[in-house]
């Protein structure tokens, strides 16, 4: 073989190397991900004015993330563990009422952001249970309305404070997800040492890019 035909021969193998670890490339999985949840059940920890009579519900809530993966590891034997960073932003809307005595109505419009370290340890068969810590920012509003004041009067309140949650992933294929998550969200309600935390239960999606 001639010295020009090694070096074609070398140039083809190394062309075709390049080519097959671009391929690779293009075939994993990205280490971003977004998602989107709604909130299907949420809850402020108000305390009401009366035990009887007093009746709390919410009527929106959500939250959109997006994260990026640092690395896996194992624990539990071979259990595959995914640590990642990843940021939110989360709103809930709730409302109470108190109707014996004397009739009060209180609106709650919380929004905020969070960053966590999030985890998913691989179940198998497509499962993996999530967690969730990290620090939380929420602005809260709320509306009053009885109680001594005829009309509706608000107030704004800001906390910072620790967020978690944990939750269930399914893997329909490589890039989506389904998702069911519980998350602790420490809130501000009143002027007077009034924190307190929502609970979220929430479902949704995620895609791996």
């Amino acid at each position: 073989m001639t010295a020009m035909m090694k070096k074609i021969c070398a140039a083809a193998l190394a062309g075709a190397a390049l080519l097959a670890s671009a391929q690779a490339r293009a075939d994993d999985v990205s280490p971003g991900y977004a998602g989107a949840s709604w909130g299907a059940h949420s809850s402020y920890s108000m305390t009401c004015y009366r035990i009887d009579g007093c009746s709390e519900s919410t009527r929106q809530s959500g939250k959109l993330y997006g994260g990026y993966t640092l690395g896996t590891r194992t624990t539990f034997g071979d259990h595959k563990v995914t640590d990642s960073v990843e940021l939110s932003t989360f709103w809930i809307n709730g409302k109470y009422t108190q109707d014996i005595g004397n009739p009060f109505q209180s609106r709650e419009k919380t929004t905020g952001l969070a960053v966590s370290w999030a985890t998913a340890m691989d179940l198998g068969s497509g499962f993996a249970l999530n967690s969730r810590i990290g620090l939380s920012y929420a602005r809260t509003r709320e509306e009053q309305r009885g109680g001594g004041y005829p009309d509706w009067h608000s107030g704004d309140y800001n906390r910072f404070g620790p967020i978690a949650g944990v939750g269930l992933s399914y893997a329909l294929n490589r890039n989506w997800s389904l998702r069911t998550d519980f998350d602790f969200i420490p809130v501000k309600v009143s002027s007077s040492g009034g924190n307190g935390h929502v609970n979220m239960w929430s479902v949704g999606a995620a895609y791996h890019f």
